[in-house]
């Protein structure tokens, strides 16, 4: 079965509730985050609140500052934004 790309508003909701889980989990705060990660706090919080889209070098960033491989954070947004996708099957 061929996997298909992921729609742009589910890119963005993965982003969004990866970024916010795996914050949560470590115990940080989207501030922390931001300087962890050298992003403007304004930027990790539109992230988290689905309206911003985050490039490949900031989900990079983004990925130092929460101390993950990159890979781990690509997986785990593709993981949250396929949600909608699976429960439509």
């Amino acid at each position: 079965m061929k996997r298909q790309p992921l729609a742009p508003s589910s890119l963005s909701a993965g982003s969004a509730e990866a970024l916010r889980s795996l914050r949560e989990v470590i115990a940080i705060d989207q501030e922390t985050l931001a300087e962890r990660a050298d992003l403007d706090a304004a930027v990790v919080a539109k992230i988290e609140e689905g309206d911003y889209i985050p490039s490949l070098i900031e989900i990079n960033q983004l990925a130092a500052g929460l101390g993950l491989l990159t890979y781990y954070l690509v997986a785990t947004i593709e993981l949250f934004g396929g949600q909608d996708e699976l429960k439509a099957c």
